[in-house]
């Protein structure tokens, strides 16, 4: 009788070993990850950052296992501006077989308070989902990034309590694809010195009045698929990061370009890069459509006279086409952004806003650039 039964009796010990090792090496993984975020914390304390918590816990078994924050706040450093962010809780997740991929869970309130132009901003944001995911490369570095956010709405950014909604975002990025098939087919010859792959989704993006765009709030939808050039130095200083990036001579290689807003669709491709101001700087291709519509809206709105616009229509007119898909008119034409100008073909249609690296506003348009300087006769010349 025992000997019937020994196979049934030797299985379940080899299970209740084999259970018992995994219970051991989950407690082993969540002891772990519970010792990466106190050590994470205090790298950043120890660059000038203020990092705390009310309670850190560990759950999940047996599965992914989960550290969930209670009450984490961040302070930046007065450097950078000083402000803050804060949130009532926030979840990071790995499974046990698969720590370097780590999913950082926001769905939630946020919020944020930061210093611009004198003036002290406090925003509240809430999200109907908000979660990152990462993949860390053996040297710390991000091998995959994933950003994936829905029924977003942010209040404060203006003193007369402006709202931006966004409907969704899904952003991911792969560190050098180098030929394979990831977020797009590259081959691999195209693909030599890639630094990685970029895709972005938005839609939905609903802009408050003083924000709004020429051709009304609402931003429809923006996609695009792109490889970056040229490694992203590391460091906590993003200006430094993006300063040394530049002057290595890194560029963003534009696939597919897609933009819809009001009447409006533009479709691009081409290269987009960074000045000496850390300023974008873009030299693209486009198929534009609905652009007499959008035309008739700028004038209706105010923001062209009439007999400019009627000029335009006239002009456009004799340089569009109809697609052999049928639909609106189409304009082929360069499109230009320089000295923080935007150009539609050789016209200078707008001047864009500042990025602000570290909330610290560049020079506009027309302003000496670093390594230049003006001289006695009222010359720009590079600096001796």
């Amino acid at each position: 009788m025992t000997s019937r039964f020994a196979p049934l009796f030797a299985g379940l010990a080899l299970l209740t070993v084999l259970a018992g090792g995994y219970g051991a090496a989950w407690l082993l993984a969540a002891d772990t990850a519970r010792d990466a975020v106190r050590d994470w914390a205090e790298e950043r304390r120890e660059t000038g950052y203020g990092v705390m918590w009310s309670a850190l816990e560990t759950s999940g078994f047996p599965g992914a296992v989960t550290v969930t924050l209670r009450d984490p706040q961040v302070r930046f450093p007065e450097d950078e501006g000083g402000g803050g962010w804060a949130a009532p809780v926030v979840t990071i997740s790995a499974r046990p077989w698969n720590p370097s991929l780590l999913t950082v869970d926001g769905t939630g309130e946020h919020f944020v308070n930061f210093v611009a132009d004198g003036r002290v901003f406090t925003t509240r944001t809430t999200a109907a989902r908000a979660v990152v995911q990462v993949d860390l490369a053996d040297d710390g570095g991000l091998s995959y990034g994933r950003v994936d956010l829905k029924d977003v709405r942010t209040e404060g950014l203006a003193l007369d309590a402006a709202v931006v909604e966004l409907g969704s975002l899904t952003a991911a990025f792969e560190h050098n694809p180098g030929g394979r098939a990831s977020l797009f087919e590259r081959t691999e010859a195209h693909d030599t010195g890639i630094f990685g792959a970029l895709s972005i989704d938005l839609r939905g993006l609903h802009l408050p009045p003083e924000a709004a765009l020429p051709t009304g709030r609402m931003l429809q939808e923006v996609t695009l698929k792109a490889v970056v050039t040229e490694d992203l130095p590391p460091g906590p200083n993003l200006k430094a990061r993006l300063r040394a990036w530049q002057e290595n001579g890194g560029t963003m290689e534009v696939d597919r370009l897609t933009l819809a807003a009001g009447p409006m669709r533009i479709g691009a491709v081409g290269t987009l890069t960074l000045d000496d101001w850390l300023q974008p700087q873009a030299a693209l291709t486009a198929q534009i459509r609905g652009f007499f519509e959008a035309l008739e809206q700028l004038e209706d709105q105010g923001v062209i006279r009439p007999r400019d616009a009627s000029v335009a229509k006239v002009v456009l007119g004799v340089m569009a086409r109809q697609p052999p898909d049928g639909g609106p008119a189409a304009l082929d034409l360069p499109i230009t952004i320089q000295d923080r100008m935007f150009y539609l073909g050789p016209v200078a249609l707008a001047e864009l806003p500042p990025l602000r690296w570290g909330f610290q506003a560049p020079p506009g348009p027309g302003e000496i650039k670093p390594g230049f300087e003006i001289d006695e006769d009222g010359r720009v010349v590079r600096e001796e």
